[in-house]
């Protein structure tokens, strides 16, 4: 295979190739036969058909037998490749629907050693795949982190709507209950107007009630020395008709 490899890469340097490239049209196991160099069975077959279609003169023979010699080895790997892959295939569906049933051991081991040959064929193909598969498996873990990170952003989003629509109900009560004071500090403005004028009335009527208490006070101090004036009197004439009395006795 390597040997198949390195002629590849001769030939095409012989015909004035700088770069190999895949056509993608390689399926399965045949795919992956050629993961260092890319080289096309399309390729080798569209130039086996413009050397033998075309003027070149007889120095070129040579050239075009390894084309077409590296054309037949090409699909001869192809077709190889494709039957072990098929019988792979085969293999696998047999064992998921029949996991119950016991394989033929000597086909097994036939075929293990024919995978395990086409294995180390593909290490490094492999090798590739599964450095691709890691980053898939990396790519598809950051995915999911971000789906998880984009549900829970959303559901903190419902809560803050949630909260400013709550806020904001609350911003209208409090608005009312400002409007409710604003009327009823504006009442209470009114009525305070009033406070002085009626301070002074009772102030005044206040100040009359004061005089009237000093006037009172002075009336039941007359009154007063009235009061002990007549009860000294009373006490003479009772003493006077007590002398009266002890007289006529």
């Amino acid at each position: 295979m390597a040997s198949l490899l390195e002629d590849s890469q001769e030939i095409y340097s012989l015909a004035g190739r700088t770069s190999i490239s895949s056509d993608g049209n390689n399926r399965g196991i045949a795919a992956r036969y050629f993961p260092q160099t890319q080289i096309s069975l399309q390729v080798y077959e569209q130039q086996d058909e413009m050397i033998s279609s075309s003027n070149y003169d007889g120095s070129n023979h040579f050239l075009s037998h390894a084309l077409s010699k590296q054309t037949a080895e090409a699909r001869r790997w192809r077709q190889e490749a494709e039957r072990l892959q098929s019988e792979l295939s085969a293999i696998q569906v047999k064992k998921d629907e029949h996991e119950s049933i016991s394989l033929d051991i000597s086909k097994m081991q036939k075929l293990q050693a024919e995978n395990d040959e086409l294995r180390h064929k593909l290490e490094s193909s492999n090798l590739m795949i599964s450095v691709e598969n890691k980053a898939n498996r990396s790519s598809n873990q950051i995915i999911a982190d971000l789906k998880r990170k984009i549900v829970e952003l959303e559901t903190e989003n419902l809560t803050l709507s949630y909260t400013k629509n709550h806020l904001k109900e609350e911003l209208q009560t409090v608005k009312a209950e400002k409007r409710n004071v604003e009327s009823e500090n504006s009442v209470l403005k009114e009525k305070v107007k009033f406070v002085p004028a009626a301070s002074d009335k009772l102030d005044a009527q206040y100040m009359m009630l004061q005089k009237q208490i000093i006037d009172l006070q002075k009336t039941s101090l007359h009154y007063r020395k009235l009061y002990e004036e007549s009860q000294q009197s009373v006490d003479m004439l009772r003493r006077a008709l007590d002398a009266r009395k002890s007289e006529r006795k």
